[in-house]
């Protein structure tokens, strides 16, 4: 799982879109995607892991939030690296400044790379109700396929928060897959399938990153026991004032 891909990443940034650990400088993306290439790894799309087609050898890249920099940077490097990644819009952002417009996300769907559902406004899931729920996967749903002409069957949870209401209207909506935050190599497959994935930050080694390519748990201890102790600061205070708190230490600016 990525987020943003630029020249020298957010860590420098006075004022930040996202979190530097949501990051990588374009040079730590390049060397990343040198070991997939030379490794062997077969990028594959979620429609190969839903379908069980995917392979041993092989790895699913994901992007959330259709970035600007994520177009500019991230998508030349898979491509001169013969890769291909998916990318989950959120509807409402598309276009605004720092997110790739629809022209951008077009051109990234014709050179191989699948755009999928991140929402419409990128606020949490599971603190809707059941209208707005539906609201949101329908929408972003409707609206990438109308703008692309290319099919949706995806969502990435947005700040991979939800629950059985969600999982339940992805699947009356004809959704195959929902993506979250949990680190891990295992998913619950389904309909829709819950997909785990791994944040790779901009200080994750390349010792580290080849560690993730070949599944090995000790690789990923270390995010997987951040993430439970995140969750659980989230749950004690409650996603706004934990939202608050998270824009402040990291000084992001929406």
């Amino acid at each position: 799982m990525y987020h943003s891909v630029s020249e020298a990443g957010e860590g420098r940034k006075k004022v930040r879109t996202t979190s530097p650990e949501y990051t990588l400088p374009a040079g730590t993306f390049r060397r990343q995607m040198q070991l997939v290439a030379d490794g062997g790894c077969r990028t594959v799309h979620l429609y190969d892991l839903v379908n069980g087609t995917a392979g041993e050898n092989s790895v699913a890249l994901t992007f959330d939030d259709c970035l600007l920099d994520a177009g500019r940077y991230a998508v030349p490097i898979l491509r001169e690296k013969g890769l291909k990644a998916t990318f989950f819009a959120v509807t409402d952002l598309v276009g605004r400044e720092g997110y790739a417009d629809w022209d951008m996300l077009r051109e990234m769907a014709g050179n191989g790379m699948s755009i999928q559902s991140h929402g419409v406004s990128h606020e949490p899931l599971s603190e809707m109700g059941e209208k707005r729920i539906r609201n949101e996967l329908e929408t972003s749903k409707k609206t990438i396929e109308d703008r692309l002409g290319t099919a949706v069957d995806f969502l990435s949870a947005p700040h991979g928060m939800f629950d059985g209401r969600v999982r339940e209207t992805a699947r009356s909506l004809g959704y195959r897959g929902i993506c979250t935050s949990e680190p891990g190599y295992s998913h619950t497959l389904g309909t829709p399938a819950v997909i785990k994935r791994i944040n790779v930050p901009g200080t994750c080694t390349s010792g580290r990153f080849k560690g993730i390519l070949a599944r090995r748990h000790e690789a990923i201890r270390s995010y997987a026991l951040a993430k439970s102790l995140k969750n659980v600061v989230k749950g004690v205070l409650g996603y706004q004032l934990y939202r608050k708190l998270y824009t402040a230490r990291y000084r992001i600016e929406k």
